[in-house]
């Protein structure tokens, strides 16, 4: 039970980290390359290249924003673990905060290394499966009016779905504890009509 009391208490602080972070919207084409482009396209693209589709597409934009709210939730959550501290006595007051204050900066060294530096790497890696034979035809989308326009609402919209599917969650949350619970109850109902009839020896 003193789990699905903690859950309970982080579902309230909002601890929900989104774990939709889809980075680019590269859809192969229905092109046929030669042997030679399949060579390539086996192979990937290079850094380069990854780097430039990267920028144009506006997934460095939208992996920045989506550490962002990461940050923030890891804020949430450095604030929850330290508001569920016990109260002090009165004598350790002082020592108390000497530790909180300990602990914001330790954790604030956490926070700062969710950064694009450390993401690159990850992210060109990604990109680095996109078909060679359609990189040049991607990167002119992306500079069209249209392709710019994508680029600079995508981020938003992915953050939107995932705040979406976060809501959704936070609703039913309260409903999947409460079947735990019952779960639980019904559970422990059997063992005592199993321990009843031993006769309390079981």
């Amino acid at each position: 039970m003193s789990q699905i009391r903690t859950l309970r208490r982080a579902c309230a602080a909002g601890l929900f980290c989104s774990a939709l972070a889809l980075l680019g919207s590269c859809a192969q084409g229905p092109s046929e390359p030669s042997k030679d482009g399949q060579a390539k396209a086996a192979a990937g693209i290079d850094a380069a290249t990854a780097r430039k589709l990267i920028e144009v597409s506006g997934a460095k934009a939208e992996v920045e924003q989506i550490l962002a709210e990461q940050r923030a939730s890891f804020a949430k959550y450095v604030d929850y673990a330290v508001s569920s501290l016990p109260e002090p006595k009165p004598h350790f007051a002082e020592r108390k905060a000497e530790l909180v204050a300990a602990y914001r900066k330790e954790q604030a060294k956490y926070a700062e290394k969710l950064n694009w530096a450390r993401i690159e790497p990850g992210v060109i890696k990604a990109f680095g499966g996109i078909d060679p034979n359609d990189a040049a035809a991607i990167e002119a989308f992306y500079r069209t009016p249209a392709g710019k326009a994508w680029a600079k609402a995508s981020p938003a919209l992915k953050i939107g779905i995932a705040d979406a599917v976060t809501k959704v969650t936070k609703e039913i949350a309260p409903d999947t504890f409460e079947a735990t619970e019952q779960l639980q109850k019904k559970v422990d109902a059997i063992k005592l009509d199993r321990l009843n009839r031993a006769g309390g020896k079981e």
